[in-house]
This record gives C-alpha cells, sequence and structure tokens, in this order.
C-alpha cells in the first residue's frame, strides 16, 4: 500500500530541501537570452542548453555539409554519366562511319571484281573467237590437203602402173635367162617375153615425159615432139595435173 505525503518522513523532507535549496536560492539564479528567448535557470541548467543548442548547430552545420557533399557528388556524377555518354555517342558515330568505310570497300571491291571479270571474259571471248578463226583456217588447210592427197593418190597410181610395167619387164628378163641359158621353154614364159618386150619397146608419153623435168633430165625436147606430136609440157598439162606438182617447173 503506497504512502501519502503525510506518510513521508520528517527526515527525507527535511533532505530534500536542503538539496534543493541552493539551487532555489535567488543569487545562484540568473537571467540570460537564448535564441530571441529569455530565460531564468541556474548555470547548470544553462550549460546543458547551450551544449544542447552547440549539438544542434552542429547537426544542422553537418547536415547542411552532407547535402552539399551530396549535392558535389551527384553533380559529379552526372557530369560522369553525361561524359559516359558522349564517349557512348562518340563511339557509336565512329562505329558507323567504320561500317560505312567497310561497306563503300566493299562495293568498289565488288565493281572492280565485276570488272575484272568483264575483262577476262571479253579476252575469253576474243580467245575463243580466234580459236574459232584458226579451226575455219585448219579446216581449209585440211581441204587443200584433201586435194593434195587426191594427187598424190592420183600419182601413186600413175606409178603404180609405172611399177607395174617395170614388173613385167624384170619378169621378161627371168623368162628370158630360161629360154636362152637353160633351154626351158613354156607357153608362159612365151607371154610373158612378148609382154615384156611391148612394154620394153612400146612407149608412154606421160612417163616420158617427166624425163624432162627431172633434175639432169633429157634436153632433147624437140625428139619427144616427133615421137608423140606434143611438146613434154603439154602432155602434162592436159593430163589430171597431179604430176606437175613434183616435177622441177623452173625448168619450163
Amino acid at each position: 500500500m503506497g504512502r501519502g505525503p503525510t506518510d513521508i518522513p520528517a527526515s527525507m523532507t527535511r533532505q530534500a530541501t536542503d538539496s534543493l535549496q541552493p539551487a532555489l536560492d535567488f543569487e545562484q539564479l540568473r537571467i540570460y537570452r537564448e535564441e530571441q528567448q529569455i530565460c531564468i535557470g541556474n548555470p547548470r541548467g544553462s550549460d546543458i542548453l547551450r551544449e544542447f543548442n552547440s549539438l544542434r548547430e552542429r547537426l544542422a552545420n553537418e547536415k547542411l555539409s552532407g547535402e552539399e557533399q551530396f549535392a558535389t557528388m551527384k553533380l559529379s556524377r552526372d557530369e560522369q554519366i553525361l561524359s559516359l555518354q558522349q564517349q557512348l555517342a562518340t563511339m557509336k558515330l565512329s562505329r558507323d562511319e567504320q561500317i560505312l568505310s567497310l561497306q563503300q570497300q566493299l562495293a568498289t571491291m565488288k565493281l572492280s571484281r565485276e570488272e575484272q571479270l568483264a575483262t577476262e571474259k571479253l579476252s575469253f571471248e576474243n580467245q575463243i573467237a580466234n580459236l574459232q578463226a584458226k579451226i575455219t583456217s585448219h579446216d581449209v588447210t585440211i581441204s587443200s590437203h584433201d586435194v593434195t592427197l587426191s594427187s598424190h593418190e592420183s600419182q601413186i597410181r600413175r606409178l603404180t602402173v609405172g611399177n607395174e610395167a617395170y614388173q613385167e619387164m624384170r619378169s621378161r628378163f627371168i623368162s628370158s635367162f630360161k629360154r636362152d641359158d637353160l633351154d626351158w621353154r613354156t607357153e608362159d614364159d612365151r607371154i610373158i617375153i612378148n609382154t615384156g618386150n611391148l612394154i620394153a619397146h612400146g612407149g608412154d608419153a606421160v612417163v616420158d615425159a617427166t624425163l624432162y623435168f627431172m633434175p639432169q633430165g633429157r634436153n632433147d625436147r624437140a625428139a619427144f615432139e616427133e615421137l608423140y606430136g606434143f611438146p613434154p609440157w603439154t602432155v602434162l598439162r592436159n593430163i589430171s595435173g597431179s604430176l606437175i606438182t613434183f616435177l622441177p617447173l623452173q625448168s619450163w
């Protein structure tokens, strides 16, 4: 059960009065101005108030300093962000310029390659045209060679005839040896000898005409004309003409 005011011992009241008396003594009180206000108190309370005001002022200054530092940091950060944005813009512009330069280089290389291909194509077409012209020329040459071959074949046929005649003459020589030296007489040998005599003692205007146009050939052309009725070159010109190609015509 709590005590009322009458229950407090007198000693406690006296001690409280003694402890408060110095603070309540008018001589220790003073009047002073604090922040546009008039205050009355003892020195101990005044010191606490001054410390409180000093602490509050310090806090206000620190707050102001912090705000200034924050503003400075914010400004620095904004400047850094702006600088980074400018750097990004510069890098983007440089990259775009590089891309444009590469595109221009590719376009130039493509145009150069197309021109080179066009030049090579024209060169190949010219080479093909030249080859076709050569082929045409070769075809003409081949045709000419075919004509020459035909002439050669004609000459070979004529020479073959001459060789057959020569063979007949050689066969006549053997049959004559059998008849005259061995006294072997047969009907076949008689025919061979008669045929050889016709060849040996008969004429051949074409072959005889060539004798006048060979190196160190005959030069009695009047005798040939008396024998055959024509000069040697007339006989050769009136045949196919193939044999004339192989004669030294400068002697004509």
